[in-house]
């Protein structure tokens, strides 16, 4: 099943995030082999957690790779429960000394961005197939927005996009849960 859900990830990573340029970041470490895909099979939190420290030092130890995607395969399908987690996340960060250095995107099958309307498109801009903590070295970023012009519309550009591709257009990529295959 791991092979599968690999494969399904990298599915939406590249027909979504990279095809649909939701990420003008991705699409280089994507071609380059540079980001990591680890899946998490643990339910528990502590052990997600642990997971996202050891590849916090992963990265500090491998420079060739870019990025890692960390996926909950078991866990956090409540996104209440993915937001709290989130929370803990970046506070371990903190704890560690990784301000500066790393910082998490989040995506759920639940995304919802908080006072948009249930229905709204602009979600699916953060919504996946499983729970996933993006971790990101923060030097990237800010050398990738040297090439980027307005930098600060990337949000409003996903949204309108989203909007124009319609809930249909993301149905194949996000619409199977785990649990459901």
């Amino acid at each position: 099943m791991e092979v599968q859900l690999e494969t399904r990830i990298w599915d939406w990573v590249d027909n979504v995030i990279i095809g649909e340029q939701f990420c003008p970041f991705a699409k280089v470490p994507r071609e380059k082999g540079s980001i990591k895909l680890h899946i998490c099979t643990s339910k528990k939190i502590a052990d997600i957690l642990e997971t996202i420290a050891q590849e916090c030092k992963f990265l500090d130890d491998n420079a060739s790779t870019e990025t890692t995607l960390i996926a909950c395969s078991q866990a956090l399908y409540k996104f209440d429960d993915y937001l709290d987690v989130l929370d803990m996340a970046n506070s371990l960060l903190e704890d560690l000394g990784y301000t500066g250095t790393y910082q998490l995107a989040s995506f759920h099958p639940e995304y919802q961005f908080e006072g948009e309307p249930a229905d709204s498109t602009s979600h699916f801009t953060n919504r996946s197939i499983v729970p996933i903590f993006h971790l990101i070295r923060e030097a990237s970023i800010t050398l990738a927005l040297q090439f980027v012009d307005n930098p600060d519309d990337i949000p409003l550009r996903n949204i309108d996009h989203a909007s124009s591709l319609g809930r249909d257009f993301f149905t194949p990529y996000l619409v199977k849960k785990l649990q459901e295959q």
